[in-house]
Parts: structure tokens; C-alpha cells; sequence
């Protein structure tokens, strides 16, 4: 008996403790005990099938239905299929019995995979209005943006030497597949009626070799804008700003307390 021989009369005796196969039992056991490729392979079946029950013992679905996975698991084939000719030769049995749970599930309506539609309702809207009162009242300072970021699944460390007060807009960006932390700030005092937009990113060192950063590129043709990183970057964090190009005093706190010193 060779081992695919063995393999596939061991599977189709499973269900019944292999008393069915009769005369070719004493053989199967023979070579189990002869070979140790297979034997290894048995103790591994086992291991799956023990993983399998304890796996279908935590999902959530009526007593019976699981009954019935566990019988269609267990149930032989009725003819013998040629080991050459079998399209399930090569399947690990792990995988092959976890399709059989997941389209039993879908096919009974047990397991929705598509998070379903969720209607708008009336506290969403009063939620909304009161962000837009609280923030036209109050703009959020450092540790409110700092605690809304938390609440993201993201913490951290915002730049200092900022002003808050012409703070616009919080949220995440996408920097080669990973989200950071945007900030974006308007000059509404600017010259020529439109307001300066600075956008800043922060890159934490946990995230990104920060020295693969440099040097910067400054500008590019084309474009007005160009890229600075703030002063206070340091080592874990790298506070990257995008601007149309003029002075920043107007967004950081220490060259605004120069700039009227200067004055007087």
C-alpha cells in the first residue's frame, strides 16, 4: 500500500472508525505503523479535526444546524472516487471544512458578510449642528484635536508652537498606505482676499524612518506651493507644512511674539 492509497482509504473510513473497510483494515494499520510519514500525517488530521470541533463550538448558530455541518463532515462518500481523479486531492481539511460552515451559514441567512445600509436619523443631525455651535464658539485647542485623534485609534504628539486659533480642519491623510494626522490652518487676514491655507502633517518616528524624509524637496515647477518642516520637529516627530510660500508668522506662535517685538 503506498501513502496516497493510505491516505484516501484512511479518509473515507473516518466517519465509521474505518470498520467498513474490512479485510483492508489490517493493511491500514500496517502501514500507519511502517511508515512514518503517515503516521505523522494521521496525528496531524486528528489535531485538525480536535481544532475544527473546538472552532465550531464558539460560533454562534442554532444546536442543529451545527449537527448537520458535523454529519456532512463525518458522512464517507457512497463511491469511491480514483485518487488521480479526486479534485479535492491536495486540500488541507481545515480549509475544506470551513467553506462547508460558511456556505451552510450564507445559504441559511445565518451569516450577512455586507454591513447593511444605516439611516440617518434625527440625533446624527442634532450631533452634527452642535459640532458646527461648539466649533464657531470655541475652536478646539491642542488636547481637544489631540483627544478627537485618540478617539481614532491614533495618538499623537501635535505640534506646540502653532496657533489653534486658525485651526480649520482635523483629520487623517493617506501617506504610502499608512493614515497620519492632518492639520489645516487659514490665515483669514491674508492680503488679496483669499485666505492662506497651511496644511500640516505629522509623521511620528513609529510610523516612518524619518531621516528618509530629507532632504526636502521644496517646491515644484508648476505649483505655487511649497513644503517646510515646522521648527519644533524633532526626532519622533517630523511636523511636514505645505504653504503657498510666505512668511508663516501669522502660524507660529514664536514668530509672532519676534515679529512684534521687532515692531516696538
Amino acid at each position: 500500500m503506498d501513502c496516497d492509497l493510505f491516505k484516501y482509504l484512511w479518509r473515507l473510513g473516518k466517519g465509521e472508525s474505518h470498520r467498513e473497510l474490512g479485510e483492508a483494515f489490517t493493511t491500514l494499520r500496517s502501514h500507519e505503523a511502517s511508515c512514518s510519514l503517515c503516521k505523522a500525517w494521521v496525528t496531524q488530521e486528528l489535531a485538525l479535526d480536535q481544532h475544527l470541533s473546538q472552532e465550531l463550538a464558539r460560533v454562534d448558530v442554532p444546536v442543529d444546524m451545527i449537527k448537520r455541518i458535523r454529519q456532512r463532515l463525518a458522512t464517507p462518500p457512497t463511491e469511491p472516487v480514483p485518487i488521480k481523479a479526486n479534485p479535492m486531492r491536495g486540500w488541507n481539511l481545515k480549509r475544506v471544512a470551513w467553506v462547508a460552515v460558511v456556505v451552510l451559514l450564507i445559504g441559511t441567512g445565518t451569516l450577512i458578510l455586507l454591513p447593511q445600509p444605516k439611516p440617518v436619523t434625527d440625533d446624527s443631525w442634532n450631533l452634527f449642528w452642535d459640532d458646527c455651535f461648539a466649533w464657531e464658539v470655541s475652536p478646539p485647542d491642542r488636547d481637544r484635536v489631540s483627544a478627537w485623534f485618540a478617539t481614532m485609534g491614533i495618538r499623537t504628539e501635535l505640534p506646540l508652537d502653532v496657533n489653534y486659533q486658525h485651526l480649520v480642519s482635523h483629520g487623517l491623510a493617506v501617506w504610502d498606505g499608512r493614515l497620519v494626522p492632518q492639520l489645516v490652518f487659514a490665515n483669514p487676514s491674508s492680503s488679496g482676499g483669499r485666505p492662506s491655507i497651511a496644511k500640516v502633517l505629522v509623521f511620528s518616528s513609529k510610523q516612518f524612518q524619518l531621516d528618509s524624509l530629507f532632504p526636502l524637496p521644496g517646491s515644484q515647477g508648476g505649483t505655487r506651493s511649497r513644503i517646510d518642516f515646522l521648527p519644533e520637529s524633532n526626532e519622533k516627530s517630523l511636523y511636514l507644512v505645505t504653504h503657498a510660500g510666505e512668511k508663516l508668522d501669522w502660524l507660529i506662535e514664536s514668530m509672532v511674539s519676534t515679529t512684534q517685538s521687532e515692531s516696538r
